[in-house]
């Protein structure tokens, strides 16, 4: 801080005189004083502006699934598959299923959503534990988006069809396989 006396040790300014040193000092403590004082002041502003006051209220639901084919496991069977006529997409199988989604309405909104591992980019494929073929899941004769929600009209639903393809490049070998996927039906 500034000193009000001259220390004998200590070399005077050569261009201030004492007196203009006590002045300066003298200055700079009324201002550090002045400064103190109006920092906080944005602080302690009062507002003057309205106040809102906020309430959010809701309820978090759970979706109510309906119950797919009486939540029994649909079997798909192909039979017996001549590997060299997979490419021809004759291989094609309905998806036979029921949905009873009990107090839904006209006004409800339905969902359905084919969950599987998918292996083609599109996501239109479901993969089989045979190496090059998959299934792929058609909706009303066109491939269905795999795990992705459609929305469905509850009075007719889609119709589900597989279709075995072979993944492009791969041999198929002489072997059983199988895929499987869940259908799930939800309604808001």
């Amino acid at each position: 801080m500034c000193n009000h006396h001259i220390d004998v040790n200590t070399r005077p300014n050569l261009f201030l005189s004492v007196s203009d040193q006590r002045r300066l000092c003298s200055f700079r403590l009324r201002a550090l004083v002045l400064m103190a004082l109006i920092a906080p002041m944005p602080l302690m502003a009062e507002q003057t502006g309205d106040d809102v006051k906020y309430s959010f209220k809701g309820a978090l639901l759970a979706l109510p699934q309906c119950q797919v084919s009486n939540e029994a496991v649909i079997n798909v069977r192909f039979g017996n598959v001549g590997i060299n006529k997979v490419d021809s997409g004759q291989y094609i199988q309905p998806i036979d299923y029921t949905l009873d989604c009990g107090s839904a309405t006209a006004a409800n909104t339905v969902s359905l959503v084919f969950k599987a591992t998918t292996v083609t980019s599109d996501g239109t494929s479901l993969i089989t534990n045979l190496d090059g073929l998959v299934v792929k899941i058609l909706q009303d004769g066109q491939p269905m988006t795999l795990n992705k929600k459609i929305t469905i009209n509850l009075g007719s639903p889609p119709k589900l069809e597989a279709r075995l393809e072979r993944v492009s490049g791969k041999e198929l070998v002489e072997s059983p396989f199988t895929a499987t996927g869940t259908l799930v039906a939800e309604y808001f």
